[in-house]
């Protein structure tokens, strides 16, 4: 038996609604990235596929957070998998943007500042990753993104960078 403290779960940190928050922004990040404006290409497989690879990567963060959230993660998808379709659309990049504000003020304040800036980066990386997704999946060159793409990355980061004690 070890002789170091039990931390407790981070998500008792939490009530249900910010929880739930949290563990549901980063698949709505996902979608809000790759759903394409009204006039580009439909979002691809490689999209989500590299969304997902972002979102499993949080399994071996050093972030008890994060590892906290990807088992959120995938316990609801193993035992609820009709909740998403019954949520509010999650491609709604107003509302997901909306939501990675608000999780960035539940996040202050609630958790080790570490912590909470791990997430936030967590959640822009899995958005990155999924337009960089599709500027290759696109033909674009290299790392090229639509400028729809990139206006969403730079809103996620001022979304994210808005909580309280933030330097706004």
């Amino acid at each position: 038996m070890s002789n170091q403290p039990r931390r407790l779960p981070i998500a008792l940190h939490f009530d249900r609604d910010e929880w739930e928050l949290l563990v549901t922004l980063p698949r709505r990040i996902l979608i809000a990235a790759s759903t394409a404006t009204a006039e580009g290409p439909e979002p691809g497989v490689a999209d989500g596929l590299a969304g997902l690879a972002a979102i499993a990567s949080g399994h071996d963060s050093p972030s008890q957070l994060i590892r906290e959230v990807v088992a959120a993660i995938y316990a609801e998808f193993l035992h609820d998998e009709e909740a998403s379709s019954e949520a509010e659309p999650p491609g709604n990049r107003a509302r997901t943007l909306a939501a990675a504000g608000r999780a960035s003020e539940v996040l202050s304040g609630r958790v080790d500042p570490t912590d909470a800036s791990a997430y936030t980066r967590w959640l822009g990386d899995i958005a990155s990753a999924v337009v960089g997704a599709s500027a290759t999946s696109a033909g674009a060159p290299g790392n090229r993104v639509r400028l729809a793409d990139h206006g969403f990355l730079d809103q996620l980061r001022s979304a994210l960078s808005t909580g309280p004690g933030a330097d706004a």
